[in-house]
């Protein structure tokens, strides 16, 4: 189903206050009329609270959205461990939400098929977005996308200066290539203190390393070679992008207790000063907004992942945090589009930035004048610097990236990367 929107319906949108136009799921017409939807809905990741970070952004802009269209919006959150395969059984069962949240790249291209066909044209204002190539329905064809991308997600590496500091090393200086953060490393180590925070209990903040060192090994046009198959998960790029991460954990740059821990603890280790670097995330958790309340927005810093010798790349992974389709059976499309496009308004995003310190994925949001994040500000310039792309990893399906997940870290302290690049081979292409 390909959709080309009425933009009479749209009109409301010009003069509408914050509130109207942080929308939050499909709807109507356009408001009124005999013939109007009376509720739309939005399917979401995440738990059931919306008194904090996304629910409540999302909560708030579903409210606004009723007030404003007279469409009763409503939401519904499912954890993002049992996400996908509730989204698929509701496709299967003709219950799935008008709108849907999405990851972008293959992760979730098993709900591709229960999508409308959407193009730019379809979307007010898509010139302003970036990440586009992230949503695209199938590589076969660029210019249709399974969702429209909204907020920006990526990974950097955080430092404490002040640990730095006391053991002697340049609080501005952090690791520049991947020797510089092995000796510093056996420097912090010295001082009995951890180097670097892993989470050995999911995997996660290991995930996340590896994700940010994959600029230095794929191009864009390799991430598009993956999703396509055409480059496989047990290339020897894959086995090179772990090497640096296998050296970490044999040089014992990672906290001696990694393999009782979760990512939260390790943000919770990180924030009261006892870890001294951490890949984090750059958007919603263990990042930038939880450093500035805990630790102050001068204690720490960020970098980009220290270069690996022999590596040409360059670059930073930064692309669409998430994406909203639009279910292709929905009986509202034109209120759905509505929806979409406040949600990825500069007001959308303005909310979901400062409820969810969710990174805008366009230029027209004042990140640094609305939360006043040094750390933020820096995270804009390395991706200015060494430019914003997606990366491999978001290529992986379902299955392959939940067996990345479950056997990272036993990878690493196995070192049988070999093993594990072909079973995730046999994942993807099974």
């Amino acid at each position: 189903m390909k959709y080309t929107a009425r933009r009479g319906a749209m009109a409301f949108l010009a003069g509408a206050s914050v509130i109207g136009l942080l929308a939050g799921c499909a709807g109507g017409d356009d408001g009124g009329g005999e013939d109007a939807a009376s509720s739309v809905s939005l399917l979401s990741s995440g738990d059931a609270d919306t008194t904090q970070g996304q629910g409540k952004a999302l909560s708030d802009i579903l409210s606004g959205f009723t007030e404003e269209t007279g469409i009763e919006a409503t939401l519904d959150r499912v954890p993002f461990d049992q996400f996908l395969a509730s989204a698929t059984t509701k496709a299967r069962a003709g219950k799935l939400s008008d709108v849907v949240e999405m990851l972008p790249g293959a992760n979730f291209e098993s709900l591709f098929s229960s999508m409308a066909d959407l193009t730019m044209a379809d979307i007010e204002g898509a010139d302003a977005l970036a990440g586009w190539q992230s949503t695209v329905k199938s590589v076969d064809d660029d210019s249709v996308f399974a969702g429209v991308p909204v907020g920006a997600q990526g990974v950097v590496w955080y430092y404490n200066k002040e640990l730095f500091d006391q053991v002697g090393l340049d609080p501005a200086t952090p690791p520049a290539t991947w020797d510089d953060m092995l000796g510093m490393c056996a420097t912090f180590n010295d001082a009995g203190i951890s180097p670097i925070g892993m989470s050995g209990g999911d995997s996660f903040i290991l995930w996340w390393a590896w994700s940010a060192l994959s600029p230095q090994f794929f191009s864009a046009e390799d991430v598009t070679a993956v999703r396509a198959g055409e480059i496989p998960l047990n290339d020897p790029r894959f086995a090179d992008s772990l090497e640096p991460l296998l050296e970490s954990y044999e040089e014992g740059c990672w906290n001696e207790d990694f393999a009782g821990k979760t990512f939260t603890d390790i943000e919770a280790d990180f924030a009261a000063g006892e870890i001294a670097m951490v890949p984090g995330l750059i958007s919603n958790a263990i990042n930038w907004s939880v450093w500035d309340e805990k630790l102050g927005t001068d204690a720490y810093g960020v970098f980009n992942s220290p270069k690996v010798a022999g590596t040409t790349l360059e670059g930073q992974f930064f692309n669409p945090v998430l994406m909203y389709g639009m279910n292709a059976e929905t009986a509202d499309p034109e209120g759905s589009i509505e929806l979409i496009e406040a949600l990825v308004s500069v007001e959308g995003q303005t909310t979901l930035l400062q409820e969810a310190s969710q990174f805008p994925n366009r230029t027209d949001v004042d990140v640094v004048g609305i939360t006043g994040s040094t750390g933020a500000g820096s995270i804009l310039d390395i991706v200015k610097e060494v430019g914003g792309v997606d990366v491999a990893q978001n290529q992986f399906n379902g299955a392959a990236q939940s067996a990345s997940w479950t056997n990272l870290t036993q990878t690493m302290i196995s070192g049988d990367i070999e093993g594990f690049l072909d079973d995730l081979e046999k994942q993807q292409r099974g």
